[in-house]
């Protein structure tokens, strides 16, 4: 899970998604599907991005959790970092 300045974005690896859930109600604005495996998640400089420990991708989705772009890092990707 990551915060930005309006919303939570939480991740289900096993789940196979990235929900966007906005601070002030907890009500869901978004359910994004993303590749198996994909179970931590970060955000910064306007971008949220979800490495694939399974299929070593890495999504990166815009804040309200739309797809930009997937590309394959690895054959395993365990962690992101936004610098």
């Amino acid at each position: 899970m990551t915060f930005g300045p309006h919303a939570a974005y939480v991740a289900s690896g096993s789940g196979r998604s990235l929900r966007v859930h906005a601070l002030g109600d907890g009500r869901l604005l978004r359910d994004t599907r993303v590749p198996i495996g994909s179970y931590n998640v970060q955000r910064g400089a306007g971008r949220v991005l979800t490495p694939s420990l399974d299929m070593g991708a890495l999504t990166i989705l815009d804040d309200r959790g739309r797809v930009l772009h997937e590309l394959q890092v690895a054959s395993h990707a365990h962690d992101v970092c936004v610098v």
